[in-house]
């Protein structure tokens, strides 16, 4: 096998990795070639053993070592209140903020029609089988404040409701499209005053200064096609109404509609 064979299939494999590019898989693998070879064996035994070594929690499924993960097996953790994120770095993020000491739930994703992602292909079934059998008060919906994070909260919430548990929405100055990893401690921290509405937990589709769009498509996740009011903040004390109308056809296609009527906000 030649050199350059080599050097090519480690720049295919890099290339794969998110948010890696020609250029970045290009400068890593040139390091790698100038670096020791305990350098490299060191990290190639690292992605062989997390990948051996860790497993979804039974129970939360978020990363763990053992069949439940170190905050589930924790005796000091709040037991009544379940934190619902779409993805196990999203634990991390809160976790950094050293103000919220419940327990967590992990969805593995968001409800997004375009990716053929329903709430069946997501822990759903295990979140309200949680419900029922743990003494459980309070379920914060901490989804990304984008349109498939509001979707799925929006979904969670009125699956919730019924069973009589109290449902609250992370909502303290997130971004519109922002990710809870690179959310700041600040961000994500202790509760500020916003016009009477607390910032770390409010009611489901109220989110400061974003897009309220959970409820909209709500609709449309039951196939309803109705009139929904999408809600615009140009600014802390500006709301405006886009009112819109679902067409009564296929749910990825009104979804996409609707995506491109409001990207011309």
């Amino acid at each position: 096998m030649s050199a350059n064979h080599s050097l090519q299939k480690l720049l295919d494999e890099l290339g794969r990795l998110p948010g890696i590019g020609p250029k970045s898989a290009q400068r890593i693998a040139y390091y790698l070639l100038e670096a020791d070879a305990e350098e490299a064996r060191r990290l190639a035994e690292a992605i062989l053993e997390v990948k051996q070594e860790v497993h979804f929690c039974s129970r939360c499924f978020n990363y763990a070592t053992a069949d439940e993960c170190s905050i589930c097996q924790d005796p000091m953790r709040d037991t009544t209140r379940i934190c619902v994120v779409g993805e196990p770095r999203d634990v991390q993020a809160i976790e950094r903020t050293g103000s919220y000491h419940g327990l967590y739930h992990v969805l593995g994703g968001v409800i997004s029609p375009m990716d053929k992602i329903g709430p069946e292909q997501l822990h759903i079934r295990e979140l309200l089988a949680r419900l029922g059998h743990e003494d459980i008060h309070e379920v914060i919906i901490a989804t990304n404040p984008n349109i498939e994070g509001e979707t799925t909260a929006s979904y969670l919430a009125r699956t919730i409701k019924p069973l009589g548990v109290e449902v609250s929405r992370l909502a303290s100055g997130l971004p519109v499209g922002g990710d809870l990893e690179y959310a700041d401690e600040l961000t994500l921290g202790p509760p500020r005053d916003l016009g009477g509405v607390s910032s770390t937990a409010c009611p489901v589709g109220l989110s400061h200064g974003a897009l309220i769009i959970g409820r909209a498509f709500m609709h449309l996740l039951f196939n309803k096609p109705a009139f929904h009011p999408l809600i615009a903040w140009m600014g802390p004390s500006a709301p405006r109404i886009c009112p819109f109308v679902a067409q009564p056809f296929g749910f990825a296609d009104t979804l996409k509609c609707e995506y491109e009527r409001m990207r011309r906000f």
